[in-house]
């Protein structure tokens, strides 16, 4: 009976690990500046995998404020299972800011299983609005159409975080994407795209 309670007991979690917990949890609470700063720097010391656990879990409850820096920290860390979740954050257009981050983060990881949702975000079609959408911009001053503008640019941007995503990765599917983006109907974009191919080639060119 007690050699079964052991061999069905679960393994103790290391000390590591449960340091990775507790600097999560320091980092998502709002802690002052200076201990967030130390929290992220030992988390990227100690690069626990369930600090992806952690963090993923406690995005939901963190401060607006700080979603972005939880995007940023899981692209840091570069573990592969953090994918999933940003290429949720990535798909919802609620925030660009948090799309841009979740590109980021997606492109310092470099996971082959990111490209396609990548592209999804990518293609102009994942942009269209309903007929009569209002952008969350509009009113306090903003008419319509500059509230429009303003969507557009955004948007934009997104896919322009996105291009150098599909770069980092550099997968031959997300290679093409970026290539076919320098004939893409934004200007920017097409920027964008120029610029990423334009600085490889420059660096292939350096290299002995």
């Amino acid at each position: 009976m007690i050699w079964n309670w052991f061999k069905s007991k679960p393994p103790e979690e290391p000390a590591s690990a449960k340091e990775a917990r507790q600097l999560v949890s320091e980092f998502l609470t709002g802690k002052p500046k200076e201990a967030r700063a130390a929290a992220r720097a030992r988390l990227l010391e100690l690069k626990e995998p369930v600090s992806v656990t952690a963090l993923t879990e406690g995005y939901a409850t963190c401060y607006q404020w700080n979603k972005g820096d939880v995007l940023a920290l899981l692209g840091e860390l570069g573990f592969p299972e953090a994918t999933p979740f940003l290429k949720r954050i990535l798909q919802d257009k609620s925030s660009h800011l948090l799309q841009m981050s979740a590109a980021n983060a997606l492109g310092r990881i470099r996971d082959p299983g990111a490209v396609p949702t990548l592209l999804e975000v990518l293609a102009p079609s994942f942009w269209r609005h309903p007929h009569g959408w209002n952008p969350p911009n509009m009113g306090f001053g903003t008419s319509r159409q500059e509230a429009l503008r303003m969507a557009e640019m955004d948007e934009a941007r997104v896919r322009c975080t996105i291009i150098n995503a599909l770069f980092d990765i550099g997968t031959p599917e997300a290679l093409q994407a970026v290539t076919a983006a320098t004939k893409d109907a934004d200007p920017s974009v097409q920027s964008a795209a120029k610029a990423v191919l334009a600085l490889a080639g420059t660096t292939k060119s350096s290299q002995p």
